[in-house]
């Protein structure tokens, strides 16, 4: 990502809610939009995950196993302008042998400045299930 002061907003995709009666792997999800969001170009991204590995780095660095003079410390790293979060929920309907599964994702950039919502959308799909019977 372009350093602190970048002309890019930095963004930090972070939880993203399950609250479906299903298991999706809501990481992978993560992973997804914060790739999307890179390909904009528009965007600058910190990885949450990777911002734990670093401070562990940071305590190794500081350890004396390296180099004092080429160690890198804490106080240098892009401070995040937008948190964004998310939700994903689904709504069951069954019709006759269909079953039908509407899924809403809700995701939300937050403004971590002044803590408003700056940009929120929801995109809704429909998955159809056929029952299936039992036949001899």
């Amino acid at each position: 990502p372009p350093p602190q002061g970048s002309p890019l907003p930095i963004v930090l995709v972070g939880k993203l809610r399950n609250s479906t009666s299903e298991h999706i792997d809501m990481r992978s999800l993560g992973d997804k939009i914060q790739t999307a969001l890179a390909q904009t170009g528009r965007f600058a991204l910190v990885d949450q995950q990777a911002r734990q590995d670093i401070a562990e780095e940071y305590e190794y660095q500081q350890s004396g196993y390296v180099n004092p003079e080429a160690a890198k410390a804490p106080g240098q790293q892009a401070s995040v302008d937008f948190l964004m979060t998310g939700d994903l929920a689904s709504i069951i309907q069954e019709v006759g042998r269909d079953k039908l599964v509407y899924y809403k994702m809700t995701a939300k950039l937050n403004d971590v400045r002044t803590g408003t919502i700056a940009w929120t959308d929801e995109k809704q799909i429909r998955k159809k299930f056929e029952k299936q019977g039992v036949s001899w």
